[in-house]
């Protein structure tokens, strides 16, 4: 496995954990702010991701 396609799938676990954190705190009415930063943080690392895994494809 290339170091590229590494990345991505890395990014994609990391993205995953923190999809699944953020579902967990919005779900308790305390942690509502965080599980939204967190959120957001998650469509951030999902779409670095995508954009890894499609230069992984591009340049192979």
């Amino acid at each position: 496995m290339s170091r590229t396609n590494v990345l991505w799938v890395v990014f994609l676990l990391l993205g995953l954990v923190f999809g699944a954190v953020s579902i967990v705190l919005l779900s308790r009415s305390t942690s509502g702010v965080f599980g939204w930063i967190t959120l957001v943080c998650a469509m951030v690392i999902l779409v670095c991701s995508a954009v890894a895994y499609r230069r992984a494809r591009l340049h192979p």
